[in-house]
């Protein structure tokens, strides 16, 4: 069995797969296997892998139907032996050659830990500038100690900057925008053991061609619909005041003023009316304040780098 299966889901655009794949046999750990579960319509990737790779640690398989995101990251994953893994994107790559042995002996070193992670290169393609996302160590700790502090922030990163102990867990095959966040969330739950390094060892691709995040940031009943459906898996009377900012300023920004606006994109379930209400109870009051406070939490004023919720 190998000690990390690294699994990479992909869809077309060659070229970062070639550089992803270059940077995986490039790693200084070898115990490893590289499963590729193909989601493309045509042969354009299996052409590709055939030509260009030949290692017997490489598991090409093409799904016989387009599985879509999440389900083809859970493909991967289902096909996975090893003892870790590490979902990789195809339009993500390491950063350096020891980035896999780097994480793997972060969980080497904390048996007890459920995932590591790092901090991420943040690669935007059209402009090529760059710029590291990392979890500050308080973060760090309040996720420990209130996983739905995720919903607020995506501290941790993309899928491509963790490494996870093999558990029974898949990505939630519902969800598109919101679903690596509803991932950790829920396996934080379980096991808060998670361990971390800001060295960027992962490169992720920002704004390419074809990518779920630009197609999702149009569709506003995606976006609605999402956070309604991870609003019932958080304990909703744990942060309330904040959870009611952080809803009120996405309505807001989704420019829903009205229960109409809302239910015109989402039917609302039952569990969460009591909490709707007391949204639409402040929605539209101080908006000045509001605003000020936004602006406040992304300046350069923040010296102290308070949290916005």
């Amino acid at each position: 069995m190998p000690k990390v299966s690294i699994c990479i889901p992909c869809y077309k655009q060659t070229q970062y797969l070639k550089r992803c794949l270059d940077a995986v046999f490039k790693q200084d750990h070898e115990d490893l296997e590289i499963i590729i579960t193909d989601d493309t319509p045509d042969n354009t990737v299996k052409d590709f892998i055939q030509k260009n790779y030949s290692s017997p640690k490489l598991h090409y398989f093409k799904n016989p139907v387009s599985l879509g995101t999440p389900e083809n990251w859970n493909e991967a994953i289902r096909k996975a032996k090893g003892e870790y893994i590490k979902l990789l994107h195809h339009d993500d790559h390491f950063t350096q050659d020891k980035s896999l042995s780097k994480m793997v002996a972060l969980l080497d070193a904390n048996p007890k830990a459920v995932m590591a992670f790092c901090a991420t290169e943040v690669w935007n393609v059209p402009s090529g500038k760059k710029y590291i996302h990392k979890c500050s160590p308080a973060q760090l700790k309040r996720i420990k100690a209130e996983p739905e502090f995720l919903f607020f922030r995506n501290m941790i990163g993309a899928p491509s900057a963790t490494l996870f102990r093999k558990n029974k867990e898949l990505y939630d095959k519902s969800l598109k925008w919101l679903v690596d966040i509803e991932y950790y969330i829920r396996v934080l739950k379980q096991n808060r053991n998670i361990v971390m390094t800001n060295e960027a060892l992962i490169c992720t691709a920002d704004n390419t061609e074809g990518q779920v995040t630009q197609s999702v940031l149009r569709d506003k009943s995606l976006l609605i619909r999402e956070h309604m459906t991870l609003l019932q898996k958080i304990d909703l009377k744990k942060n309330t005041r904040n959870l009611v900012l952080f809803t009120d300023e996405l309505f807001t920004n989704l420019e829903i003023k009205t229960r109409e606006d809302l239910k015109a994109l989402c039917e609302v379930p039952m569990s969460l009316q009591e909490f709707i209400d007391k949204v639409f109870t402040q929605l539209n009051k101080q908006k000045t304040l509001k605003k000020t406070r936004s602006r406040f939490y992304g300046s350069r004023f923040n010296i102290f780098k308070f949290e916005k919720y």
